[in-house]
């Protein structure tokens, strides 16, 4: 009886030891199953990175993917998003694009690829690029994929086939090169040669493509696809034009293909209207210096930006001293065919330094091109007037090379000349939540040249320039100076990012709703201090007070805004914590 009673308790212990086995098991795999499903545990253990495989860090910080905006990465630690807080880096320029197999932003790669027929291509990006191998068959082509993500691309191995070049695709193909008058006259420089491209990175070069020493560069940059004329060689020369006081110009043509798009507006600056291209006539072209929009082939004329589809910006011309000017376009129709002509005139062409670049750039985004230097100088036989300068009330423009400049400048070597150069940097911060408590920030950009013989503070300004997404003359005059913090350029690096902690009065400048405006302005133009000895009367041969740094169009080194903050509330309940 004894051992029948024995029997009985040893099942019931192997039975209750059983159970407790399973239900610790049980209790372990919940447990496991919480942690992983848990951000804090996926940031810890990179668990997100294996959906995303382009996630990053910044310091201790793992990246938050599912906060990736189109210009933004968010990043926390473990004890950040236990306290609720995160850390969004913004940039000047575009930093992610959609990948449409997975729908995850990945991080945009302006880098060409060669394919197996040698033409060059590019599928990283809100949009497609195409060029091929050999000049005698370019058509460069901007193939739009970020306005209409439902448009089918091309496959990792082919480029743009007729099929998906549709509405949104645009292509430019070079024509020829030609020196023009007022009278009608022409005189041929060259055709388009056969050359082949060569890569590097982000850039591809047709080299004497036009004659010696007349290239073109394709170039891929976050937000649009740039092509630049690159003239190595001064052109100044006397043609053989009849009519010699008839202003001349060098044109620059191109075969403009849009692929049965017809609802393109263009601001006609002979009549100061703004025109559809489809109504064109062959006798009677359009001139702008504007934005070319092109739509929706089935919008209306009154659709709204949101209708918009791909954009020429407005062209220029720059020298290699960044003395930069803005071209006429020319839109014609011969035959049913369009054809988009550069305008520079040759005047500014006799007096630059060589390389010269003139552009035509097609971005996918109205929300780009916002950053840039605004400058204004004057030369004077006995002294410029530094007032005069300091408080005009517009200036020029430099927004196109990717190299901008800030300080002051002065130069007595046939002629005393000043100039001051204001650098404008605004960050589109609309993916900030509305109820961000904002604790701090960082304004990170980096050198490219210190010019700064006499040294000053690179201060964090508020600006009021009209548009985030445009720089213009008249913004010259709309720095602050109230300094949002500051840098001195004694001990700044070259070639690396330099960060400012930016003080409370400069983070309260930051916008959850749209543009945050910041420029970077030296102190010696906040505080009225010019860059020569003495006035009325300048002494000294020269005084070079600033920087040259990289903007938006300078992929890896462009401008950044980091805004840390705290979202209210508890980001985790109950006891998840360990």
């Amino acid at each position: 009886m004894k051992s029948r009673f024995s029997s009985i308790l040893f099942g019931l212990f192997v039975a209750v030891m059983i159970l407790a086995a399973t239900s610790l098991v049980w209790s372990k795999n919940t447990e496991i199953k919480e942690k992983q499903e848990d951000p804090v545990f996926k940031i810890r253990t990179n668990i997100n990175t294996n959906t995303a495989p382009d996630a990053e860090t910044l310091g201790d910080k793992a990246e938050v993917i599912d906060k990736r905006g189109l210009n933004s990465s968010t990043f926390a630690s473990v004890d950040d998003l236990k306290n609720n807080q995160y850390t969004t880096q913004f940039s000047s320029a575009p930093t992610h694009y959609i990948d449409s197999d997975s729908g995850w932003w990945r991080n945009i790669d302006t880098n060409w690829q060669i394919d197996s027929d040698g033409s060059f291509f590019d599928k990283k990006n809100n949009y497609n690029s195409y060029t091929p191998k050999n000049s005698t068959d370019m058509n460069i082509i901007f193939d739009n994929v970020f306005e209409n993500p439902d448009v089918p691309t091309a496959s990792a191995n082919k480029h743009l086939t007729k099929t998906n070049r549709n509405r949104h695709s645009v292509s430019f193909k070079p024509i020829s090169m030609q020196w023009v008058n007022d009278a009608g006259e022409e005189e041929k420089i060259s055709d388009l040669l056969s050359v082949d491209g060569t890569k590097n990175n982000n850039t591809v070069t047709y080299k004497n493509v036009f004659g010696a020493g007349n290239d073109i560069e394709i170039i891929n940059l976050p937000d649009s696809l740039k092509k630049n004329i690159v003239l190595n060689n001064s052109l100044a020369k006397e043609t053989t034009f009849s009519n010699h006081d008839s202003s001349q110009y060098l044109d620059i043509t191109f075969e403009l293909n849009l692929f049965n798009t017809k609802r393109v507006k263009v601001k006609d600056d002979k009549t100061n209207q703004t025109k559809n291209l489809a109504n064109i006539n062959d006798n009677d072209p359009i001139s702008t210096k504007d934005t070319i929009i092109i739509k929706d082939q089935n919008a209306k004329d009154n659709d709204d930006i949101t209708d918009l589809q791909s954009r020429i910006k407005p062209a220029v011309a720059c020298d290699s001293k960044d003395k930069c000017i803005n071209i006429e376009l020319k839109l014609t129709k011969v035959n049913d065919k369009y054809y988009l002509t550069k305008h520079i005139p040759k005047s500014f062409l006799d007096s630059a330094n060589y390389p010269v670049r003139t552009d035509t750039t097609t971005t996918y985004t109205a929300d780009s091109g916002g950053d840039g230097c605004a400058y204004y100088g004057e030369n004077d036989p006995v002294c410029p007037n530094y007032e005069a300068i300091r408080n005009a009330t517009s200036g020029n423009v430099d927004s196109s090379g990717g190299i901008e400049t800030v300080g002051q400048d002065y130069v007595n070597f046939v002629m005393p000349e000043t100039y001051i150069y204001r650098f404008f940097s605004p960050f589109n911060t609309a993916d900030l939540p509305d109820d961000a408590v904002i604790s701090g920030a960082n304004y990170k950009f980096v050198v490219y040249t210190d010019s700064s013989d006499t040294d000053f503070d690179a201060t964090i300004v508020q600006t009021t320039q009209a548009s985030g997404s445009a720089l213009v003359g008249e913004d010259y005059d709309t720095q602050g100076a109230v300094s949002g913090g500051s840098v001195n350029t004694a001990g700044i690096a070259v070639g690396s990012y330099t960060t400012i902690a930016m003080n409370a009065t400069g983070y309260g400048w930051i916008s959850k709703t749209g543009y945050t405006k910041l420029g970077l302005r030296s102190s010696n133009d906040i505080n009225d201090i010019p860059p020569f000895d003495s006035y009325p009367m300048c002494m000294g041969m020269g005084s070079m007070e600033y920087l040259n740094v990289y903007s938006s169009d300078t992929p890896g080194s462009e401008p950044k805004l980091e805004v840390t903050y705290t979202l209210p509330g508890t980001f985790m309940t109950g006891n998840k914590y360990w």
